[in-house]
């Protein structure tokens, strides 16, 4: 059997031929954990409304913040929780035909473990399970981060999804102020 090392730049080409909802769904799940993993209810919101129609998600019972009539979360932990549940079970099922290997490695003379994966959809969701290859929330673009901080695929895509944040976030509150002067 034949087997191919995937680099990021493999994921990045196959993405390019894919079905949309399979690239729809690596490009919401990999946001939800950029998140997640940020805290950012804005690009939460952004998240769950890209796989809203492809998946049947856990939701929070209660309903206060609003990026459109389609996409909600409460604003307590348990959109947090329910986020974690969401990615894990999720990157589950995608991951789930991927083994644990052994590779021998001649680079580096040894044998390393590795994850089979035996087809590009499940290497995929296996490499931004891995962090190697991340979705800028701004562009939706692939890229392999420099550094493990690094959630943007340019500084300029960092700052402009930072204002839009903010203003989602003014917005919400004050639908808060008003909703609660009524």
């Amino acid at each position: 059997m034949a087997v191919q090392v995937v680099k990021a730049e493999d994921v990045k080409k196959w993405l390019r031929s894919v079905p949309n909802d399979d690239f729809a769904l690596f490009m919401g799940v990999s946001r939800l954990r950029g998140a997640h993993d940020n805290r950012d209810e804005f690009a939460l919101a952004e998240a769950h409304e890209k796989l809203d129609t492809l998946l049947s998600l856990t939701r929070p019972v209660e309903i206060d913040l609003r990026l459109s009539d389609r996409v909600s979360i409460k604003t307590t932990n348990q959109k947090w929780n329910v986020t974690r549940w969401n990615y894990s079970i999720t990157l589950t099922r995608m991951a789930e035909s991927a083994r644990f290997v052994m590779w021998h490695s001649e680079e580096h003379g040894r044998f390393l473990p590795a994850l089979f994966c035996p087809d590009m959809k499940t290497a995929a969701f296996v490499m931004s399970f891995t962090g190697s290859i991340r979705v800028c929330p701004k562009c939706d673009a692939l890229f392999i981060p420099s550094a493990g901080n690094v959630d943007y695929c340019r500084p300029a895509h960092r700052e402009a999804h930072r204002m839009a944040r903010k203003r989602w976030r003014d917005k919400q509150a004050l639908r808060n102020r008003v909703s609660a002067s009524l």
